[in-house]
């Protein structure tokens, strides 16, 4: 009876062992392929944003929005000639708004606003492409936002009071936006609201900055982020606190003089007590506290 019992005791106990173990088996191999997968993810991330980059359509449309020009490099007839950004409003016109015009000539594409309105069709479906991958978990949407992060600030339908990369126009990034929502790159949209760049698809979000470059910068040095205090302020706050604390226990528990004290003791603490009094009600900070008259 008692070797059953030892038996069934360390049957039970390899048992035990083995599951435990199999557990940590289990525990390493997932933490292992998770780190595996966050390895692919980065290089996915990596390699999408290299071809991105590399693409003549992208650089070319980088360029004009970031430099406010660009020169044309795909197309031969068009080889030497730049393509400045404040004609992008007119390049990138939903084509059933234009006005109609007594001249037909003004209604038409010209071969300049062609080759830049197929740029930004490239552009967007890389972006339409990134935000399908993201979703679909095949690259991390954190790596991606740190990648093109630039590009977020400054193209962002909504911007923020801290942006510093804000030189292109509302005039520009209006159009650029509105070209997006009219012919419908949804997947541009919820790319840039994943990262709070954007308001939801069917919803018109686009907000103007307000500031420049100068005046963002003020804005978060003493504005709309005010910075916190540093440690030295904030003890000297804390220490004057301390003393206006400290002076009105002072002036609130004062005695009144005895009786049995002379008449000029008794008109020298009642002065003193105005003296106190008078710094106390102006918060301790007289520079010129008042004086004996002779």
């Amino acid at each position: 009876m008692p070797d059953s019992n030892s038996e069934a005791l360390i049957g039970l106990t390899l048992t035990a062992a083995g599951s435990i173990f199999g557990l940590y088996r289990y525990y390493m191999n997932s933490a292992q392929a998770n780190l595996t997968r966050q390895r692919e993810r980065a290089l996915a991330a990596s390699e999408q944003t290299k071809d991105f980059f590399e693409d003549a359509d992208v650089r070319f449309v980088m360029r004009l929005l970031d430099y406010g020009n660009a020169p044309f490099w795909k197309e031969e007839t068009l080889k030497g000639q730049i393509f400045d950004v404040r004609e992008l409003p007119i390049a990138l016109a939903v084509h059933w708004k234009r006005q109609q015009s007594e001249q037909t000539e003004t209604n038409v594409f010209t071969d300049r606003t062609l080759a830049v309105r197929s740029a930004f069709d490239n552009f967007l479906l890389w972006l339409e492409r990134v935000e399908h991958l993201i979703r679909h978990d095949v690259i991390g949407a954190v790596g991606f936002g740190e990648l093109f992060s630039y590009w977020l600030v400054l193209l962002g339908e909504i911007p923020r009071p801290c942006d510093r990369i804000n030189h292109l126009s509302n005039a520009d990034r209006a159009a650029l936006w509105e070209y997006i929502r009219a012919y419908e790159f949804n997947s541009v949209v919820r790319l840039f609201a994943r990262y709070g760049r954007a308001g939801p698809v069917g919803q018109d979000g686009f907000v103007p900055r307000k500031t420049t470059s100068k005046t963002s910068e003020h804005a978060c040095r003493v504005g709309l982020l005010s910075p916190k205090p540093s440690s030295r302020s904030a003890s000297s706050e804390a220490a004057k606190s301390a003393k206006q604390r400290y002076n009105g226990r002072e002036c609130a528990g004062r005695r009144r003089p005895a009786l049995t004290a002379s008449p000029a003791d008794r008109r020298r603490v009642r002065f003193s007590r105005a003296v106190r009094k008078t710094q106390c009600r102006s918060s301790f900070s007289s520079e010129h506290p008042p004086t004996i008259p002779v």
